[in-house]
């Protein structure tokens, strides 16, 4: 299991900063590669280079007639994110479903699963 606190800077939970988003990406993406699929940062992080509100983090297939699901990318992130939670967004215009966690109470990640 990783120690997101000893490898990544979390900071005070108040703010995620561009440095922090890459280097949690890059765990992300050590776990995600082995299992089919890759990461990609955006949102307020990687526009602003700091987010108070959470990091955005895309998940899509490596290959590009593959299939991802909420199981398989929870079962390759279990060693980084132990709990998720998820948010339905059907009753907005984008209709798209939002996982997300926090790290010991701190910042919030959202994932979002591209087909």
């Amino acid at each position: 299991m990783f120690d997101l606190e000893s490898e990544i800077e979390i900071g005070d939970g108040k703010v995620w900063t561009l440095e922090q988003g890459v280097a949690f990406c890059r765990k992300v993406e050590d776990l995600l590669v082995p299992a089919g699929f890759h990461c990609a940062l955006g949102g307020g992080v990687l526009q602003k280079g700091e987010s108070f509100k959470d990091l955005d983090v895309f998940v899509y297939p490596h290959k590009s007639d593959g299939t991802i699901s909420e199981e398989e990318v929870a079962k390759a992130l279990a060693p980084l994110i132990p709990k998720w939670m998820a948010i339905d967004h059907t009753y907005q215009e984008d209709s798209k479903k939002v996982f997300f966690c926090y790290f010991e109470g701190k910042q919030r990640v959202d994932f979002f699963l591209l087909t």
